[in-house]
């Protein structure tokens, strides 16, 4: 990948990156008769962006997609958004949303078509030592 570095200050930062890539997707389990692994070229695009809210409060996103075979997926997407607060001295909480999309999800050894999108959120507490 090729990044850019859009802005970038003592409180906020924002990267772009993008370019050609090769990909080796290695599947768990497939169709009779389908491979379980495919080779593609692939075009990958980023970006990134952290702010300081606060001395206390930082804003995480984060954003990335693939465009692959449809034999590998066709178009994959991660997004990565959320919130670490400084609680009391070393702790810190952190609240995050994740969200993954295959648009072409390959089906399993019975036929079975995973969803394409897979969400979560997910509250973590940290102590740095």
């Amino acid at each position: 990948e090729i990044g850019y570095l859009l802005f970038d200050d003592q409180n906020f930062s924002w990267e772009i990156a993008g370019g050609p890539g090769y990909q080796i997707t290695n599947f768990e389990s497939v169709e009779p008769g389908e491979g379980d692994e495919e080779k593609t070229v692939i075009a990958t695009g980023s970006t990134e962006l952290d702010w300081d809210i606060t001395t206390d409060i930082e804003y995480t996103f984060s954003y990335d997609v693939q465009v692959v075979s449809t034999a590998a997926g066709g178009l994959i997407h991660h997004l990565k958004t959320g919130i670490e607060i400084e609680l009391i001295k070393d702790f810190d909480i952190e609240l995050m949303y994740y969200w993954d999309r295959v648009k072409e999800p390959v089906a399993d050894n019975i036929g079975v078509i995973p969803q394409k999108d897979d969400k979560r959120f997910v509250v973590s507490i940290g102590y740095e030592f």
